[in-house]
């Protein structure tokens, strides 16, 4: 081989050498630009990081990482720094949905038992009374107005009468003496015709009586014209509780007997009210004694009041000589323009003690009905049948039919209400 082919071999040699290096740089430059370009994706770092990777570069312008202790023949040891930075933060992403809730806790334990609470007040005040409005002595006739009827003694004296609104309640924690009245006042109110004079209107405005107690008041009857066929008929008395539901009648109530029904004449008989007698002593009722609670008489035409209601109790002992009564209202007589009032219905009377002992009597009859018309009597040209009597324990009576002849039958009495006797301790009854 000649000098000048020696040396273009060698220059050749040289020139391949230096493209395989060159080659190799440029894979290594595209493997930083590659790494850089993976750190970058990730963001993972928030910091940049150097690392450095031994290389080998082959004589055929390959690359490979070195693994064993040195490059293979006919290659170069290279070193390769890659460099990692992190990318800018990306954007906040969306809010994941609600997850689902976690299991519930465990049980705390148990909290400390709080304090012992203030004694409570004696029940049996509530019924018998503290005795705050001292003794009650009625020597003459007496409207009772107090609002406090808690008393230490309870006394009507002879000749004397007590007067109270329906709903009350005498309490005694000592003992009750009455030798007197005492006089319970009406409550519910009968029914009232509120527009039409007496005959005139055929659709006058009518308040129906209040029922009391009761299932049903006294029902009213309007006008009609007397010579319909079959004449005027007649209100219906009202309709009483039955005797079950009357024993369980010994709490306070501000009303007793139903108010009677009306007429084209006038308004309705007021039921009779409600009284309680409470005393944790005994009590006596003298021979000369009465307590009232009846109902009202009918006004022309219109019906009685229901008998009201008595309740006496005592845990310690009960004497009746004198009379308990609880009466239903008369019927009103018949009138020109109207029908005759049917009665009241009785009421109730309750004596509960564990030792009771009655001479004397109670009364809970039905009103009467009110008389009939003979022919001729009811002449207007619009007339009314009667009221119907109000209710209590009994049933109020029906008033009285107008017939086309001008005359009127009767109003019907009342029936009569109940009386009960326990003997037993009021105290848990009443409670």
């Amino acid at each position: 081989m000649t000098l000048r082919e020696h040396l273009q071999r060698s220059f050749v040699n040289r020139a391949v050498s230096c493209l395989a290096i060159m080659r190799c740089l440029l894979l290594a430059a595209s493997l930083i630009l590659s790494t850089a370009a993976d750190a970058t994706a990730q963001g993972s770092r928030a910091k940049r990081s150097k690392k450095s990777k031994l290389v080998c570069l082959h004589e055929s312008g390959s690359l490979s990482f070195r693994f064993a202790r040195r490059c293979p023949r006919n290659s170069v040891e290279a070193t390769v720094e890659t460099l990692a930075a992190a990318g800018a933060r990306g954007p906040q992403g969306e809010q994941g949905e609600q997850g689902l809730p976690g299991d519930p806790g465990i049980q705390g334990a148990q909290g400390p038992t709080g304090p012992q609470g203030s004694q409570g007040i004696d029940g049996s005040i509530a019924i018998w009374g503290d005795g705050s409005a001292g003794d009650l002595n009625a020597f003459v006739n007496t409207v009772l107005q107090t609002v406090n009827t808690q008393y230490e003694n309870i006394t009507v004296f002879s000749g004397a009468t007590l007067f109270v609104p329906s709903g009350t309640v005498l309490r005694a924690q000592g003992n009750c003496n009455i030798q007197g009245t005492i006089q319970v006042a009406t409550a519910a109110r009968g029914a009232t015709r509120s527009s039409g004079g007496v005959g005139e209107f055929i659709d006058a405005t009518v308040r129906v009586g209040h029922p009391g107690i009761a299932q049903a008041g006294g029902n009213a009857q309007l006008s009609e014209y007397a010579s319909d066929p079959g004449g005027v008929v007649a209100g219906f008395g009202g309709e009483g509780i039955s005797i079950a539901m009357g024993h369980n009648v010994i709490r306070p109530n501000l009303f007793g007997g139903g108010g009677g029904g009306t007429s084209a004449f006038g308004d309705g008989g007021s039921g009779g009210g409600f009284f309680a007698l409470y005393c944790q002593g005994d009590v006596e009722i003298g021979s000369s004694a009465t307590i009232s609670a009846n109902g009202a008489n009918g006004a022309v035409g219109t019906g009685g009041g229901g008998g009201g209601i008595i309740v006496v109790a005592s845990p310690s002992s009960v004497l009746v000589d004198g009379l308990l009564e609880a009466i239903g209202g008369n019927g009103g007589t018949h009138h020109s323009s109207s029908a005759a009032g049917g009665g009241g219905g009785g009421g109730i009377i309750h004596v509960i003690s564990p030792a009771i002992q009655r001479n004397g009597a109670y009364s809970v009859i039905g009103g009467s009905g009110g008389i009939s018309a003979t022919t001729g009597v009811v002449s207007a040209a619009l007339v009314s049948g009667g009221g119907g009597g109000g209710s209590c324990g009994g049933n109020g009576g029906h008033g009285g039919v107008v017939f086309t002849t001008g005359s009127a039958s009767g109003g019907l009495p009342g029936t009569s209400g109940y009386t009960y006797e326990t003997m037993a301790d009021p105290t848990s009854l009443i409670l």
